[in-house]
């Protein structure tokens, strides 16, 4: 076989073009521009570019690895991937590398592939804008380019810049692929109004772990490499749309921001995370990689809570923190979540673990979970529920929690002296006896303020079920 040459294009900081806009509108119709650029566009063009039915090796997750005879025609696509990137969202870019690909040397040129494209990353001079100026309005919607476009809603009139404008005209058509089965919405107080608590939204971000590890280990072959590439974009599609599906059973909505590869990030009303959680989990566990000769990696979730009116971007931020922090959780599918009332400007686990240096005292959460332990918080507070467990009783622990490690064993203890035998029963069994329990690395942690998080939003006993 004649030595050929392979071509990388990958999209640059795909979440920060998604989410720079405030609006769910800008951001569904950017998420739509950057899914049909990887999964449809740059494909067709590959295959006009290389002259042969099929160069494409993989196309998923903000990146297209494709094959060609020539290294004028590897670069050639490369290029073409530039320009539309650029024509279609005229603001997200795309890194490109080419490199030699030998007959039956897959893994060699891949990695050399790999390389390139990352120093070619490390070298790209990043576009800036000075926004500082009386001779232009910055883009009301990302503040990032000069204002070009009347954008009118029902309630106000703004400017917006070019690729603010073609969000919002690739919004306003019908979602791409798999997507369009998707009810969807405007704005993110829309979802967040189907929430009780009322206004409470959850963005929800999903990974999985240590793809590329799994990813050099698994696909040793360019074949291999494709199929195993697109059981793994269709695992994660097929779960979202799981966890979504159980949505819909009871009506609520759910809003898929980013999906492609192997992550995904989803806005949903908060009450409605658990029913996610067990949606996507049953449907990961019917995919099959390769089929079933590899064992299906682990993925991790981190799950934000706030009111709809707190900024997107943090919003994605902090659901990404919590997200590598149930990564510690290793060989598991795990979860981290976080109940935010109030800006947060540094880590969430920083400050966990700062509370408990300052106290010198145990952490004060249990935080991180396996996604089975997730959803045992919910069957645990239906029980403290439906035994009769007071409400200010079980919240009152939250405040327990923060004190000095024996002062709050002290108020436990005299909590369930107050309680009767049966929701004293209850809260023994869910929390335990003493309000700490051994925890990894020899400290001590509690379930607790974590039971106390999720309180108002398990309100279902069909969930409980």
């Amino acid at each position: 076989m004649a030595e050929q040459f392979l071509a990388i294009v990958d999209a640059d900081k795909i979440h920060d073009y998604v989410f720079s806009p405030h609006e769910l509108k800008l951001i569904k119709g950017g998420s739509f521009l950057q899914y049909e650029l990887n999964t449809e566009t740059l494909p067709k063009e590959a295959c006009k570019i290389g002259a042969s039915p099929d160069p494409c090796i993989s196309a998923n997750g903000g990146t297209v690895v494709a094959k060609f005879p020539t290294r004028d025609r590897a670069e050639g696509f490369c290029r073409a991937a530039e320009t539309l990137y650029w024509k279609r969202t005229a603001a997200a870019t795309v890194s490109t590398a080419v490199a030699r690909y030998p007959a039956n040397e897959w893994e060699q040129a891949k990695s050399e592939l790999d390389d390139l494209l990352e120093r070619n990353k490390h070298s790209r001079r990043k576009r800036q804008f000075n926004g500082a100026s009386p001779l232009w309005t910055t883009c009301q919607a990302c503040g990032l380019y000069p204002a070009a476009h009347a954008y009118y809603t029902p309630s106000d009139k703004r400017w917006i810049c070019q690729a603010c404008q073609l969000r919002k005209k690739r919004s306003d058509q019908k979602p791409p692929g798999w997507l369009h089965t998707l009810k969807f919405f405007d704005t993110f107080e829309e979802i967040g109004r189907e929430a009780s608590p009322e206004n409470y939204l959850a963005i929800l971000y999903i990974d999985l772990d240590r793809l590329g590890r799994h990813m050099g280990k698994e696909g040793t072959t360019a074949d291999r490499w494709r199929d195993l590439s697109k059981d793994v974009d269709d695992a994660v599609s097929a779960s979202v749309r799981a966890g979504c599906n159980a949505l819909r059973e009871v009506d609520a909505p759910a809003q898929v921001l980013l999906a492609g590869g192997d992550d995904a990030i989803v806005a949903l009303p908060a009450d409605q995370v658990f029913r996610f959680v067990k949606g996507y989990k049953e449907g990961f566990e019917k995919q099959r990689f390769l089929d079933g000769q590899v064992k299906p990696p682990t993925y991790s979730m981190g799950v934000a809570v706030a009111n709809s009116h707190y900024p997107i971007f943090e919003f994605r931020r902090l659901a990404e923190e919590l997200m590598r922090s149930a990564k510690r959780i290793e060989g598991e599918n795990a979860i981290d979540f976080e109940v935010l009332t109030a800006s947060m400007t540094d880590g969430i686990t920083d400050h966990r673990e700062r509370v408990a240096q300052r106290t010198l005292g145990p952490r004060r959460t249990a935080k991180p979970y396996t996604i089975d332990g997730f959803l045992g918080l919910e069957k645990t507070v239906g029980k403290l529920k439906a035994e009769g467990v007071p409400s200010s009783k079980v919240k009152s622990l939250y405040r327990m929690v923060y004190q000095g490690k024996y002062q709050a064993d002290l108020d436990y203890l005299y909590l369930l002296s107050r309680l009767e035998a049966t929701p004293r029963g209850a809260l023994v069994e869910a929390v335990g006896q003493q309000l700490w329990r051994p925890g990894p690395k020899g400290g001590e942690i509690t379930v607790a303020a974590d039971l106390v998080e999720i309180w108002d939003f398990v309100h279902d006993a069909e969930t409980r079920n």
